[in-house]
């Protein structure tokens, strides 16, 4: 019976081993990887919305949203940044945090990271026309495609 506990526990102390090593290795991989997505925040913003140039916004699409971009799109949502917002005058260099990592052995490593960033376009503030905003100004929101384009008002200082 000893014998058997020991073999138990000492797989037990190996998985656990294992997954802090695997944890470990992920860590190291992360800087760089967020280090990445910040300068790519920090590249495409102010490209994109200093004119709202959508060349520049197409250049840097993913397949999955340069699908959502035809028939119109992209032209409608640089439109609406370029009424409600005008030119950006001011940016904040973005924050970013990883909030999805994943390793296939086939398809190799797919990261997420969500970035943040302040700027501050040309537009006065103006009152708010979305009863979900309680602020008052003019923003578009890119955490989704759809998202973008429906516009909302809200702080031109975001």
């Amino acid at each position: 019976m000893k014998t058997f506990l020991a073999i138990v526990g000492a797989l037990a102390l190996l998985i656990v081993g294992s997954i802090a090593v695997l944890f470990f290795i992920g860590l190291q991989k992360a800087g760089p990887l967020l280090q990445e997505a910040h300068d790519y925040a920090d590249d495409a913003i102010p490209a994109v919305a200093t004119k709202w140039d959508g060349a520049a916004l197409s250049s840097r699409a993913a397949p999955e949203l340069a699908d959502l971009l035809k028939n119109g799109a992209l032209e409608t949502i640089m439109a609406e940044g370029s009424r409600l917002l005008g030119e950006m005058t001011a940016y904040e260099n973005a924050a970013c945090q990883i909030t999805n990592y994943q390793f296939n052995t086939d398809s190799g490593e797919l990261v997420l990271a969500a970035c943040t960033a302040r700027a501050t376009h040309a537009r006065p503030v103006i009152s708010s026309l979305s009863s979900n905003v309680t602020t008052n100004g003019n923003c578009l929101d890119f955490s989704s495609p759809q998202k973008m384009l429906n516009p909302v008002r809200c702080r031109s200082s975001f």
